[in-house]
């Protein structure tokens, strides 16, 4: 456009981006419209050498021009038809023009030309009012100051809207406003509330970057985009939200950009219209009040990149359908993702996190990085559900950090994370695969992963002070590393014990958890399963249970020896159980079953238990004097021959009787050795059906052979059982 030169019919207004003075820049003069430096106005003079839309409010009250008068000459202009594309676009320029009130309600601006309404660096001094009105050319009202309230309630804008670097001084609403066409509210500044409730912005991308939101917070005011929906791109890069803000329930059908723009975007940008060559600068969006992006719907990638969030923000119930990324967002209080939907990858990379983190019910579709992040305070991921992969790697953990009753459908990374108190897993589901390694408590204390499911992964051994608490949980192929290095076996930690006292497992069960790996822990642990560390101090009956799970464990995976431990284990906490329910004769029984043959699993000590009783019962036999009171025949009884042979058909003691009857006074030696073997051979059932010994005595050889019917029986029995095993 060449240089339009007033003449003294002509309105003297210029406005020189030279020789501009105002607040921001000068926004006449752009490369990108093909303007001069300086703009001049095309009107006439009404008044000494301004025309009537460049004259103060105050002028024309004095020439007793209302503010209807002045709006309805600006519909004119609109309106009017012009001979030449130049004229038609110059007659719709009111740069720097002054108004009082402007009432365009229920405007309706179609021009056939389709020039924009230009109202760059215009001040509205009173109350601008477009509600229900139509637009469909082209508005500029860049670098605009609105003095009074503002209202486009229900309006449409049918073309390009720019409001770049304008100032609202009072309270604005844009509420159900639609915007067909693409916005732009670059570094634009809202003094008081401002509202675009349930406004839809189609077609275009829209653009608040560098946007300041500065209402006040204490004289309630908001910043208002509830139900808004957004059918392109929406750009919130470097906004100042000072105000309590609330984007719940809107809808972002592409990306939602409240991201830290990056240089390439900023060159970008910076060559759009109205700010040629202006220092667009890279800042971070800011939320100084509450944010509410409650029930929000996000369609397409959502960025919240290095945001800062000052106050408390909450996503609750809101759906990620794309991406979400929150890569080094602050958030410095609360924030809420309660029931939040994210249906693709979720990024909280480096995000901070200084109070309440809180994503309870909350939905992760698939992978989601939650690596080198800090949570100061408190973590709550309760009922949360994991569909993909999760990594916390280098993850800071403050007070508490629970996870309760989270479920992990693929693989969960603890690598390197930190947490100042033992996290909460209570009832937590690890479908596949979960990694604890190189993670660190602080305090120590008990990991609480009571009733939960770990189907596998890799567990390294607790640092010094901090137990594992699977009681009443499952425990699957889980590998348990050296914390030095995890090819390393565990029991060469050497003084720190076997790792299995650092491990609860009360009423764990085992489902494909190979104890063969550990076999030496087990045995420097006794085959203990519950710890010896900390408070716990589990039942007899749960720990049967517990005994008896890890048995069907291990047979489960073939590991006879382990199946053999435990089951010894199972059937002592039985005793224990009877004891403690006062079953006096079911304990004895348990603790003779026990003493005799380890329950069937040692054959050894049923070799050293009948050792014992053929010694007590030799002992029995020479106190009792048994022997000297027998019925066995003397050399001098005519039918003794008969009645040794009869004897020694019986009892096969006969050449020892005979040899006794002989003495008359055998030394305490020869009674022992009498005794023994009379012993030895009543508890292998040879005497029974003997007549030479009196019945008290029988009786007690037969409490003998009783017994060692019994005990061979169990060798034959364990010996097998072993050969088994």
């Amino acid at each position: 456009m060449t240089k339009n030169r007033p003449d003294r019919r002509t309105c003297e207004f210029t406005l020189s981006a030279d020789e501009y003075d105002g607040d921001g820049p000068c926004l006449v003069g752009a490369k990108s419209l093909r303007e001069d430096a300086d703009w001049t106005c095309p009107r006439p003079k009404h008044h000494d050498d301004r025309c009537l839309f460049h004259l103060s409010p105050e002028e024309r009250r004095e020439l007793e021009i209302d503010d209807e008068a002045v709006r309805d000459r600006f519909l004119e202009e609109l309106r009017q038809s012009h001979d030449g594309v130049d004229e038609a676009l110059r007659r719709k320029q009111f740069v720097g023009a002054t108004f009082g009130d402007l009432d365009l309600r229920n405007v309706d601006i179609d021009s056939e030309d389709n020039h924009p309404i230009d109202l760059r660096h215009a001040e509205i001094r009173g109350e601008l009012t477009l509600r229900r009105g139509e637009l469909y050319d082209p508005i500029y009202f860049a670098g605009a100051v609105f003095h009074g309230p503002v209202t486009f309630k229900f309006a449409v804008f049918g073309d390009n809207t720019a409001f770049e670097y304008a100032h609202f001084a009072d309270r604005v609403d844009f509420g159900q406003a639609t915007f067909q066409s693409g916005i732009d509210f670059l570094k634009t500044e809202f003094s008081k509330s401002v509202s675009f409730e349930e406004a839809t912005f189609e077609r275009e991308q829209t653009f608040f970057i560098d946007t300041k939101f500065n209402a006040d917070y204490e004289k309630d005011a908001i910043v208002n985009f509830e139900k808004v929906t957004f059918e392109r791109d929406a750009y919130f890069s470097g906004s100042a939200f000072r105000a309590r803000t609330s984007f719940e329930k809107a809808r972002f059908k592409e990306e939602a950009v409240f991201k830290m723009l990056s240089d390439e975007e900023v060159s970008q940008y910076n060559q759009a219209a109205f700010h040629d060559e202006q220092n667009l600068e890279r800042r971070k969006t800011t939320f100084t009040r509450y944010s509410n992006f409650e029930r929000c719907t996000f369609h397409a990638d959502a960025y919240f990149n290095d945001i800062l969030f000052e106050s408390d923000a909450s996503f609750e119930e809101s759906t990620f359908r794309n991406r979400a990324n929150f890569k080094q967002v602050t958030f410095d209080e609360s924030a809420d993702f309660s029931k939040a939907d994210f249906e693709s990858n979720a990024s909280f990379y480096d995000a901070r996190f200084e109070e309440s983190a809180t994503f309870w019910d909350a939905v992760f579709g698939r992978k989601v990085f939650v690596d080198d992040a800090t949570f100061g305070s408190r973590a709550k991921f309760k009922d949360v559900v994991f569909e993909g992969k999760v990594t916390f790697n280098d993850a800071s953990f403050g007070q508490t950090a629970t996870f309760e009753a989270a479920i992990f459908e693929r693989t969960a990374t603890f690598a390197e994370t930190s947490f100042e108190r033992p996290p909460t897993f209570e009832t937590t589901t690890f479908r596949r695969t979960v990694n604890f390694t190189e993670y660190d408590v602080t305090t120590g204390g008990t990991v609480n992963l009571r009733e939960a499911t770990i189907a596998s992964g890799t567990i390294q051994r607790p640092p010094e002070g901090v137990v594992f608490d699977v009681s009443d949980g499952t425990l699957g192929d889980v590998a348990i590393s050296s914390r030095r290095n995890s090819a390393e076996r565990v029991n060469s930690c050497g003084g720190e014990g076997s790792v299995f006292r650092q491990f609860e497992c009360v009423n764990t069960s085992f489902d494909g958890f190979d104890f063969a790996e550990y076999r030496d822990e087990l045995e420097l642990a006794d085959w203990n399963l519950h710890s010896t560390v900390g408070d716990s101090d589990p039942r007899a009956s749960d720990l049967e249970a517990t005994y008896l799970k890890a048995k069907n464990g291990a047979n489960a995976v073939g590991d006879s020896t382990a199946a053999s431990k435990f089951f010894q284990k199972e059937m002592r906490y039985r005793g224990k159980a009877h004891r403690e329910r006062d079953s006096w004769l079911n304990y004895v029984r348990n603790r003779l079953l026990g003493l005799t043959s380890s329950y069937g699993e040692s054959p050894w000590k049923t070799v050293a238990a009948s050792l014992v009783v053929v010694a007590a019962f030799t002992v029995v036999y020479i106190v009792t004097s048994i022997l000297d009171d027998s019925e066995i025949p003397s050399r001098g009884d005519p039918n003794a021959a008969e009645s040794a042979t009869a004897f020694d058909s019986t009892g096969g003691a006969l050449a020892s009787a005979v040899q006794r009857s002989a003495e008359t006074d055998p030394t305490l030696w020869q009674t022992t050795v009498h005794a023994f073997e009379l012993s030895w051979e009543a508890f292998l059932s040879i005497l029974l059906g003997s007549t030479f010994f009196k019945l008290p005595y029988r009786i007690i050889i037969y409490v003998e052979a009783f017994i060692g019917g019994f005990l061979v029986a169990m060798f034959f029995f364990t010996l097998t059982r072993s050969i088994h095993r």
